[in-house]
């Protein structure tokens, strides 16, 4: 990863609003990259559920989701903010239903995918075994150690929820997987050239992580590491 710092405010780009076959509406905000190309880098988006369900269904790639606003259900129990999920590739999860005014949440990835495979019609073109899935709610007050909701795993993939006090760095604990992005949930993060607000999403080189450090009042962030992928 060559790129210094990318920075995904809490301003989103290019937002679309559609409507599925089923009739559930969307409005979506790409953070990173675009949610309709498969282009390099991450693929950060913000989707705005406004009613309606989506369906179980997998995806090509790993993938890290936070619901951060509304109501709603996730598989058959309700959502408590803030919810954390990660899926491996071909591993169907949902359905997300939104309660009467809507659920939001972001999808993460480090590689960009397009579409979803939805069950049980396209379980013949799932081209893997469904692998982890890990669901987490950080309803705990975070600690300076930090509280690892996915503990670091052989192929790379971790998630750290932690407490920065301020002028406190990002951590730069070892990363074993293909890339590191950051998502700041409460207070702020800020660096020589820009500041982050909640809800920002910074992908930043592991060599670099000193350049972000936490505002004034201290920032709640969440790390998240992504494993590596078979060739």
């Amino acid at each position: 990863m060559s790129t210094t710092i990318v920075s995904g405010s809490t301003v989103m780009n290019d937002v679309n609003e559609f409507v599925s076959d089923s009739g559930t509406r969307y409005r979506i905000g790409n953070v990173f990259g675009n949610v309709g190309e498969r282009a390099a880098g991450p693929q950060v988006f913000l989707v705005d559920q406004l009613e309606g369900a989506t369906g179980a269904h997998f995806h090509r790639v790993p993938q890290f989701q936070f619901f951060v606003d509304g109501a709603g259900s996730f598989g058959k129990k309700p959502i408590r903010l803030v919810t954390m999920h990660y899926a491996d590739p071909w591993s169907p999860y949902g359905p997300i239903e939104s309660a009467e005014n809507g659920i939001k949440y972001f999808t993460a990835r480090a590689a960009a995918d397009v579409g979803a495979f939805y069950m049980p019609g396209a379980r013949k073109k799932k081209e893997g075994k469904s692998g982890r899935q890990v669901t987490a709610v950080l309803d705990a007050e975070p600690t300076a150690e930090g509280t690892w909701l996915i503990e670091p795993q052989p192929d790379g993939v971790a998630c750290l929820d932690i407490w920065l006090a301020e002028g406190r760095t990002l951590p730069a604990h070892r990363l074993g997987g293909t890339a590191r992005l950051a998502l700041c949930l409460e207070g702020n993060l800020r660096s020589e050239e820009a500041d982050f607000p909640p809800l920002s999403w910074i992908s930043v080189d592991v060599d670099d992580l000193a350049t972000i450090t936490a505002g004034a009042g201290g920032a709640r962030v969440v790390v998240m590491d992504f494993p590596h992928q078979p060739e």
